[in-house]
């Protein structure tokens, strides 16, 4: 039987090559084209890892995320969750970073203010509606008194360092609801907003919330849309098909694959 070849394309007034599709590997095109696709979920993953990063820096009840974003890498790495899975998850852990990256605004608070709010009510302990508000203001208060306290080299100073944690365990001591928060409970959140403090903001100005180069984070936010079941060889199956199906489809894709791999006979008889 007569082989199936094509005319590729030439520049010039050259005669165009007959291309010989049994020379055309298709299941390594197949594998070529899913390595791209497994290649773009991984570089999703670690913009979206990047991503949690930034945001546990400005809000450190954030880390969990990020642990939560790394366990599911390890496991697709250690091949125990296969591309859809791994897909969906990220996709899934996307939409639950930006919603919380939204939840400011929700709230009526800045990033700043938001951070201190969440050490102080999460997990514990149970407010009520009104000690929610009441917590909120408490935060925002406190803020107002460290902007004054976090002054320049405040962490390589002793006296300062010190006004600072005093002036945390002051301002809480004051504005706090007295029944919910425990003596346990207040001593715990004062050392996880001190904590905070000394990480979230440097000596010399910057902080987690004005980014700088110690304190950079990804601006990019990562955006996905994912409607119904992937087919992660979906890309590869269509790409062989309409080679099969168009004749000069198939001339480009064999010029672009000849530096890789080179065919005898390519460039064989000419019309």
């Amino acid at each position: 039987a007569e082989e199936y070849v094509i005319r590729a394309a030439a520049e010039g007034t050259n005669p165009d090559p007959l291309i010989d599709l049994s020379l055309i590997d298709f299941d390594g095109l197949a594998a070529k084209f899913a390595g791209r696709r497994r290649a773009e979920t991984d570089r999703l993953a670690q913009l979206l890892r990047q991503q949690a990063i930034g945001a546990a820096l400005r809000n450190p009840t954030r880390y969990e995320l990020v642990e939560r974003i790394e366990q599911l890498i390890e496991e697709y790495n250690a091949g125990s969750v296969n591309i859809d899975e791994y897909l969906r998850r990220l996709i899934e852990l996307s939409q639950t970073l930006t919603a919380e990256e939204e939840r400011a605004v929700r709230e009526g608070m800045t990033e700043e203010e938001l951070a201190i709010f969440d050490l102080l009510t999460q997990p514990d302990p149970v407010l009520t509606p009104d000690e929610r508000e009441t917590v909120k203001v408490s935060a925002k208060h406190l803020l107002e008194h460290l902007h004054e306290k976090i002054v320049q080299d405040w962490r390589r100073k002793v006296a300062t360092t010190n006004d600072v944690n005093s002036t945390i365990r002051r301002v809480l001591d004051q504005s706090l609801p007295d029944v919910p928060y425990t003596v346990d409970i207040f001593h715990t959140k004062v050392q996880l907003v001190f904590d905070h403090v000394l990480t979230a903001y440097g000596d010399n100005g910057e902080s987690a919330y004005s980014p700088r180069i110690d304190f950079s984070y990804p601006h990019d936010r990562v955006q996905v849309e994912y409607d119904g079941p992937i087919d992660v060889n979906k890309v590869a199956d269509d790409v062989v098909a309409r080679i099969h199906s168009d004749p000069v489809f198939a001339a480009q894709v064999a010029a672009q694959l000849q530096p890789e791999r080179p065919m005898p006979g390519r460039k064989g008889n000419h019309a």
